[in-house]
């Protein structure tokens, strides 16, 4: 009785994956869509901070600039990424600035670049097709011959 009970079933399995199937993969694709947008927004974040901070540090050279400096290495931290904006094809929006500081005699360095992203598969409408990143840091003052070097 039980083997006949079994007979019958026997086509449900395949159904049944056939049904179930498609919407695994569709969930699937759209997972890694979304954890493909995130790594290049975390790129983005980490070249502009690492760019800013660069040239910044580099404000204790009278004879350097932070602006290029920092304009440079996140050229040249965009291009090791994954971003589209290591393609010569697609234009990003780069802008390294100085502004005002928290006091009269100090200024900070603001970096920030707007990237488009690439999708992987256009499974989740709401995913962004552009990246922004900034970051600020201030720059560090200009050393003088009485400036006690620490040694830091």
């Amino acid at each position: 009785m039980n083997m006949l009970k079994r007979r019958g079933r026997k086509g449900s399995h395949a159904i049944e994956f056939g049904l179930l199937f498609p919407v695994f993969l569709v969930f699937s694709l759209a997972f890694l869509n979304l954890v493909w947008y995130l790594m290049q927004r975390e790129n983005a974040e980490y070249a502009v901070s690492a760019a800013c901070k660069t040239g910044a540090i580099t404000g204790i050279d009278p004879s350097s600039n932070p602006e290029d400096i920092a304009m440079l290495a996140l050229e040249d931290g965009l291009s090791n990424s994954i971003l589209s904006c290591s393609y010569a094809q697609v234009d990003c929006s780069i802008v390294v600035e100085e502004i005002e500081g928290y006091t009269s005699t100090t200024s900070r360095l603001r970096c920030s670049v707007e990237a488009p992203t690439h999708v992987l598969a256009n499974l989740v409408p709401t995913t962004p097709d552009m990246v922004f990143a900034q970051a600020i840091w201030p720059i560090e003052p200009v050393r003088t011959e009485d400036t006690a070097d620490t040694g830091l």
